[in-house]
């Protein structure tokens, strides 16, 4: 299982995960209408940009999204 989680997240032994910088988020919700996030798909604790949030192992596109803005 971990050999599987990191060919997901290294190439060549590079990483090839990346955060949405805060500056775009605040931007798309500054926005008339603009959208308030309540769920971050794919993340890490530490680079989640909502409360709820899914990782990799959590798998987010095998997950409901019923109900949050993404």
């Amino acid at each position: 299982m971990a050999e599987q989680m990191k060919s997901l997240l290294e190439v060549d032994g590079k990483k090839k995960d990346w955060a949405t910088p805060w500056s775009f988020i605040d931007y798309l919700e500054g926005l008339p209408l603009g959208p308030t996030f309540s769920l971050d798909v794919a993340a890490a604790p530490e680079t989640a940009k909502a409360m709820k949030y899914f990782t990799v192992s959590d798998d987010g596109l095998k997950q409901s999204w019923a109900n949050h803005t993404v």
